[in-house]
C-alpha cells in the first residue's frame, strides 16, 4: 500500500527515530518520550527535559518564554521554571518528578567571552585528564594557554589547597570550538 498525498504536507508518524532530512520538519509529540535541550540566555544557560516539573513552583503564571527568562533571571531564589504547555511558573528547586506535559527547565551555568570562545562557567564541578602540568596565576592566562590548544577542553580552578568546594570548570561553548 503506497499512500497518496496530493497537497497535503503532513503526515503521522508512528516510528520514534528521528534523522536527517533537510528538506522536512519534525513534530515529535512530547509527555511520553523523554527529550532535553539547551536554552540559552543573556549569560545563562537552562537545561530543559520532559516529560518532567520542577519541585517548588512558585508565583506569577507567564505566558511567554521571554516573560519567565527576565523574571526568573531577575530573581535569586528562581533556580529553574516549569512549562505545561500553556504557561511557565518559576521554581525554588530543580528536584525533579515525572510529569505528562511538563518541561522542567533548570538553570545550569554562566557563560563568559575570552579568547574567541564563549566559556560554560559551571560551579562546583571539575574537568577530568589535566592537559599538563602548568598553573595558570589567573582565570584569563589560562583560558589564553587553553585556546591556544586544540586539544584542551576548558579549565579548572582548584580550591586552595584542593580542599573546601569542588573546583568551577570554565568550558568553551560548543559552537565556539576551531576546525
Amino acid at each position: 500500500f503506497t499512500p497518496k498525498y496530493g497537497d497535503a504536507k503532513y503526515k503521522i508518524n508512528t516510528g520514534s527515530d528521528v534523522t536527517a532530512k533537510s528538506t522536512s520538519t519534525t513534530y515529535v509529540r512530547g509527555g511520553y518520550s523523554k527529550t532535553s535541550h539547551t536554552l540559552f540566555f543573556s549569560d545563562t544557560v537552562f537545561h530543559a527535559s520532559s516529560p518532567y516539573k520542577n519541585a517548588g513552583a512558585y508565583g506569577t503564571k507567564y505566558t511567554t518564554l521571554a516573560k519567565i527568562l527576565d523574571a526568573c533571571e531577575s530573581e535569586k531564589k528562581c533556580i529553574g521554571f516549569n512549562y505545561d504547555g500553556s504557561k511557565f511558573q518559576k521554581t525554588t528547586s530543580v528536584k525533579k518528578t515525572a510529569a505528562v506535559g511538563y518541561v522542567a527547565y533548570k538553570e545550569g551555568g554562566h557563560f563568559v567571552s575570552s579568547d574567541g570562545y564563549m566559556w560554560d562557567h559551571q560551579k562546583n564541578t571539575k574537568l577530568t585528564g589535566y592537559y599538563n602540568g602548568v598553573k595558570y596565576a589567573t582565570d584569563a592566562k589560562a583560558k589564553a594557554a587553553c585556546a591556544g590548544s586544540d586539544s584542551c577542553k576548558g579549565v579548572t580552578k582548584e580550591a586552595a589547597k584542593n580542599t573546601g568546594p569542588t573546583p568551577e570548570a570554565l568550558l568553551p561553548h560548543p559552537r565556539e570550538w576551531k576546525p
